[in-house]
């Protein structure tokens, strides 16, 4: 291919140079040249027919001929959420809701006993309506997203035996043990995380923690407003008494 693309520009560069002479150049550049040149090269050398082109420019008379010739693949791209997308989307969801900043504590420690675990939010009004943790299982390194859920479920699990605190800052608020945890995650779009997934689903069902996929971020934050609503903590979001 190669050789044959510098075989036709070395002729095309003698053309040019002996358009203006007496000489005949071996290649001649018109269309019937170029006919002869499509005919004999076919099934060695794939080239389109000739045709003739009315252009300003050489540059835009080969815009013209990739548009119209130049086939490209179409490559799906596949588009992964990071676990900072599914953090983000929640945290959106929850003002949405109505959750008022001053309610809404983010990237706190959950500590219980020894054992301490990062949590990404937390309802927080005097005591701990809702603690909220979120995942991707579409990410590379899904051997550490397993260890690091494992370690997780162990905070979780003395949480639920014994209680704990939740820290945020210089500042400690009690857990109950009975609170509610939940997980939003980007479901696995591969065997591999499809696998840590259910790995995962072990654990968190042994914490009565409840997990919901991406999609579901709206709800998650629609029902802890509702719940807050209720008490008179918030407005209620959908009016009612």
């Amino acid at each position: 291919m190669f050789a044959f693309l510098n075989e036709v520009g070395g002729q095309i560069d003698e053309f040019n140079a002996r358009i203006n002479t007496l000489e005949p150049p071996e290649l001649e550049i018109s269309e019937s040249g170029l006919t002869d040149l499509y005919v004999r090269r076919r099934n060695i050398v794939q080239l389109s027919p000739p045709a003739p082109i009315v252009a300003d420019s050489a540059e835009d008379a080969l815009d013209v001929v990739f548009e119209h010739l130049i086939n490209e693949p179409v490559v799906e791209r596949r588009v992964y959420a990071t676990r900072w997308r599914v953090f983000s989307d929640l945290h959106r969801s929850y003002l949405r809701a109505g959750i008022r900043r001053d309610l809404l504590h983010e990237r706190v420690q959950v500590v219980s006993g020894p054992l301490r675990a990062p949590i990404d939010f937390a309802i927080i009004n005097g005591r701990v309506y809702q603690l909220a943790h979120t995942w991707s299982f579409q990410v590379a390194g899904l051997a550490d997203v397993a260890k690091e859920v494992k370690a997780w479920g162990y905070t979780m699990q003395a949480l639920r035996n014994a209680g704990g605190e939740v820290v945020d800052a210089d500042r400690a608020t009690e857990i109950a043990a009975d609170v509610d945890v939940e997980v939003l995650y980007a479901a696995p779009a591969t065997d591999a995380g499809q696998q840590v997934f259910a790995e995962a689903e072990r654990v968190f069902n042994d914490v009565n923690a409840r997990y919901r996929p991406l999609a579901a971020a709206p709800n998650l934050a629609g029902e802890v407003a509702h719940r807050l609503a209720t008490e008179r903590v918030l407005e209620d979001p959908n009016g009612t008494e």
